[in-house]
């Protein structure tokens, strides 16, 4: 039947095929009689059946079948209820787990699979975690049934709790009373229980407890901690009777953290005796309000926050935490940050120093709102306001809903209507056209600010619009007065006050304007103080747009930085026409009257004090021959040579001068100012007055030179021609000489040729 259903076997040429399919079946246990018919299949699907054998195999259903002697009934069963047991390899943890029931039957496989065909997820459990210890109890019990034992493991923690609880209070009782007799007669003699109470501490003493010798000195200490009160000792120790395994240093240590906080001996025996976490809850919250001032409303929100915190951690770096915090803020700052995101706490330093908001973070999940409706009753109460205006000061405030309202918000409301008089109606108004005011602290900013409402003038309803005024500009107003030292009237030539908080205030921190103008004072404080008090608006310039220039203009002009009072303001025109004036009566050493007199003849025209010096420098050098003196006289008469263009008029004419001294006419150096100061026209007319209607008249011989004569016999009437031009004009004789003789660098009259 065999070889028909398989020809293939007879086939001498696939001898090796058969051979290595045959081995393939071994390894996945399955007899060839049984599976004759995949010999035939190609290869791909021979290897894929063969596979899934394999992973079957491996499976941990498979292991659960070859162990147990299971059936395939039974195997069905546990995949239709645990399908993943054929999908997962079998491990060396599941083996055990296998080995574990079959020792708790005492290797009965009938038993281990009644257990496992009924619960699966016994195969899931964790031996150590779960089976072991519940196992243990069972035995204490004398359990043996297979089906309760299968329930039992398999039920949740607490009913399983509730099935363990009588036997393990007679168990445990029962051992306890042979083992610690003295212990147990102490315990009940010095807390005065009954045996109800007895036994309630005996089952929930822990095992390191148990030392009589401890335990005695425990009691005592915490005797002396209530004044010999039992009834404290005894409930804190019902509570909490691990404590009775504190050693009495570590009981010492918790006495000298919480002795300052606590207030009555009940609460100081609770403190000592409490659980560790708690115990370093308490300590953290202790710190927050000793140093935080915190109010036990607000301590009790951040206990009850729903932030998960290892308090341990948090009370060793607590006080570090609080004190970079401070440093960044008020104490107030703080308070609000950590209600509203109670997270903090938790965070280690290094991350609050890396935080770029850590002072106005927005309210967290963590955070609890518990005080808005009391916050609401409080303002409605006080403003008589109705409830429409109660929600909305209460939801656009940030904090009203966080803080303790006793702490943070009736201490403001109170002092706002002592400031109006007890005008509730100018209150609410005020609170309704910023409901944040009451978000500021009262002492940090409402009453400073208040303060300087006062010191103005101005009424109390202007608070909104100064509340913002930041700590820094309060401070530089007051470090102002005190490094110029300043008189309260010079202060307010500075800075008026009913101006300053009316919004006309610098823009920008003072400290950079002042730094500036200190460097170029050359550190003086006196100067600084008398060019602050000239123009005081210095203050509300812009350094980089304004004050720089300016005073960078002065210095190129040569005037002092004192200056920078008087020009500051100006336009930039009148600063050049300052700067002007201040250098034209330092060049020439005139009076301020001359140097206005000077400057109005040129007011119309723009030039700077560079372009005065070069003109006052080529007069003074190529005119008045560095006479100081006539450079002075000339100008004085007349001012309007200032007004002349160095480079159209005044160079070009003092060329014609020199050309006339050349030519042998010395220009009357008493008309000098007027000589630059003519019009072109008149100059003309004045220096050529023929000019314009004289040709040279040139001899019939040069004519006939140029028309190819011989220019031999023209030189002489040339000479005659150009003499005959000089008189002309009134002009000396001068040797002439023509372009081609060596000497004619030395002629007055070239004749080129």
């Amino acid at each position: 039947d065999v070889l028909i259903s398989c020809p293939l076997l007879l086939d001498p040429s696939s001898q090796r095929k058969v051979r290595h399919r045959v081995r393939r079946l071994r390894s996945a246990k399955l007899s060839l009689g049984d599976h004759i018919d995949i010999m035939n299949w190609s290869d791909d699907k021979f290897d894929e059946s063969i596979n899934a054998q394999l992973d079957f195999i491996k499976s941990k259903i498979s292991y659960l079948e070859r162990e147990l002697k299971l059936n395939a009934t039974q195997t069905h069963s546990i995949l239709v209820k645990m399908p993943s047991l054929k999908s997962t390899q079998c491990n060396k943890n599941f083996e055990e787990k296998l080995n574990y029931y079959l020792a708790e039957f005492n290797n009965s496989k009938s038993d281990t699979a009644t257990l496992i065909l009924e619960h699966p997820s016994l195969l899931d459990l964790s031996i150590k975690k779960v089976i072991e210890p519940r196992m243990e109890k069972i035995r204490l019990v004398g359990e043996t049934d297979p089906a309760t034992i299968s329930a039992l493991i398999t039920m949740g923690d607490d009913m399983f709790l509730e099935w363990w609880r009588p036997f393990y209070k007679n168990i445990t009782l029962v051992a306890l009373r042979s083992q610690i007799p003295d212990t147990i007669e102490l315990l009940k003699s010095a807390l005065h229980l009954n045996q109800t109470e007895t036994d309630s501490l005996l089952l929930l003493l822990p095992d390191n407890a148990k030392e009589r010798t401890n335990i005695e000195s425990v009691l005592k200490l915490l005797l002396s901690l209530a004044n010999g009160d039992v009834e404290p000792v005894k409930a804190a120790l019902l509570e909490h009777p691990h404590s009775l395994s504190l050693s009495l240093s570590e009981l010492k240590k918790r006495i000298d953290k919480v002795k300052l906080s606590v207030r009555t001996k009940e609460d100081m025996v609770r403190a000592v005796t409490m659980a560790e976490e708690d115990y370093q809850k308490l300590v953290s919250l202790d710190i927050l309000q000793n140093i935080l001032n915190l109010t036990a409303n607000e301590i009790e929100s951040i206990s009850a926050s729903s932030v998960k915190m290892d308090w341990q951690s948090t009370t060793t770096t607590l006080a570090a935490k609080l004190d970079y915090l401070l440093s960044h803020g008020s104490q107030d700052d703080v308070k609000n940050a950590i209600l509203s995101r109670p997270k903090l706490l938790s965070y280690p330093l290094e991350k609050l120093q890396n935080m770029n908001n850590v002072m106005t973070p927005t309210i967290s999940k963590y955070a609890r709102l518990c005080f808005g409706n009391e916050s609401g009753k409080i303002i409605g109460h006080e403003l008589g306001l109705e409830r429409d205006d109660v929600d909305f000061i209460v939801s656009n405030s940030r904090y009203l809903s966080l803080r303790d309202p006793e702490d943070f918000l009736r201490p403001k409301l109170n002092y706002l209507l002592s400031e109006f008089n007890g005008s509730k109606e100018e209150v609410a108004a005020c609170v309704l056209n910023n409901s944040g005011l009451l978000d500021y602290s009262l002492r940090d900013w409402i009453v400073p600010r208040m303060k300087l409402l006062h010191g103005a003038g101005l009424d109390p309803s202007q608070i909104n619009n100064i509340i913002s005024l930041g700590t820094h500009e309060i401070n530089e107003r007051v470090e102002l007065q005190q490094n110029l030292n300043l008189t309260d009237i010079e202060l307010e030539r500075l800075m008026p006050i009913h101006n300053w908080l009316g919004g006309r205030r610098p823009r920008q921190s003072i400290e950079p304007t002042i730094a500036y103008l200190t460097s170029q004072l050359n550190g003086s404080m006196n100067d600084l103080k008398q060019v602050l008090l000239q123009e005081p608006r210095l203050l509300s310039l812009s350094l980089v747009k304004t004050i720089e220039p300016c005073m960078n203009v002065l210095l190129e002009s040569g005037c002092s930085p004192l200056e920078i009072s008087k020009v500051v303001v100006l336009s930039r025109r009148k600063m050049e026409e300052y700067c002007s004036k201040q250098y034209l009566c330092r060049r020439l050493n005139i009076s301020s009257i001359q140097g206005d007199y000077l400057l109005a003849s040129f007011c119309n025209k723009e030039q700077s004090v560079s372009s005065l010096q070069g003109k006052l420098d080529y007069l003074q050098h190529h005119i008045f021959r560095d006479s100081r003196y006539q450079l002075k006289s000339s100008i004085l008469e007349e001012p309007a040579i200032l007004k002349q263009s160095l480079e159209h008029t005044i160079e070009p004419r003092t060329d014609v001068l020199h050309f006339l001294k050349s030519v042998g006419m010395e220009y009357d150096s008493n008309d000098m100012a007027g000589f630059y100061t003519q019009s072109e026209t008149l100059f003309i007319k004045r220096l050529a007055p023929k000019v314009n209607n004289w040709y040279p008249q040139f001899s019939s011989e040069l004519d006939q030179h140029g028309k190819g004569g011989n220019p031999g016999n023209d030189d002489k009437t040339d000479e005659n021609d150009i003499h005959n031009a000089l008189k002309h004009f009134s002009l000396p004789l001068a040797s002439f000489i023509y372009s081609d003789e060596s000497n004619r660098d030395g002629a007055r009259v070239v004749h080129w040729r």
